[in-house]
């Protein structure tokens, strides 16, 4: 299954008009906890899950990926504070990050790569085949992940670094 845009995720989940896939958010916190804990050498709180309507972005730093299965379609951000992102780049870079140049964006990225990858496995246990997008970074709020408003359930991940936000935002086909 080749890997899915952005854009063409959104059209298969619009054409889907199926529910959101509350299922699929636990997947994607089990990932991130697991990555931040073995790369990032970090345990994290949960903090209270919340449900938004949004198309904009919603912290200083966002990775975007697009998700399109046969059975599931939409996008998962991941979203942190540039402070929280500098934290977590210099830990898994093993040295001291003062701002968000192309060595920490590439660590970020990776982050975004291990935590989907493995929620991407989990997707399919639950018997949601799914291929994933290379992730698209997004600097600062306000900036448009999609062309319309999406419900996403919204999952902050609180760790001495600072909080990590997973948002997913994927629709399941009518059965």
């Amino acid at each position: 299954m080749p890997a899915p845009t952005i854009e063409s995720a959104l059209e298969y989940a619009e054409a889907m008009s199926g529910r959101l896939l509350v299922d699929a958010v636990e997947p994607f916190v089990v990932a991130a906890g697991l990555v931040l804990q073995e790369v990032c050498r970090e345990t994290f709180t949960r903090q209270q899950v919340r449900a938004s309507r949004s198309l904009l972005t919603r912290d200083d730093w966002n990775s975007v990926v697009a998700v399109q299965g046969d059975r599931v379609a939409g996008l998962v951000t991941y979203s942190m504070s540039e402070f929280t992102a500098c934290r977590v780049a210099a830990r898994m870079v093993d040295g001291d990050v003062l701002s968000l140049d192309g060595m920490a964006l590439s660590a970020l990225s990776e982050l975004t790569n291990m935590i989907t990858g493995r929620a991407s496995m989990g997707l399919e246990a639950n018997g949601f085949r799914s291929s994933i997008s290379p992730p698209r970074l997004l600097r600062g709020t306000g900036k448009y992940v999609c062309p319309r408003p999406l419900l996403w359930l919204d999952v902050p991940l609180k760790t001495r670094l600072g909080t990590l936000t997973v948002a997913v935002a994927l629709r399941q086909a009518r059965e």
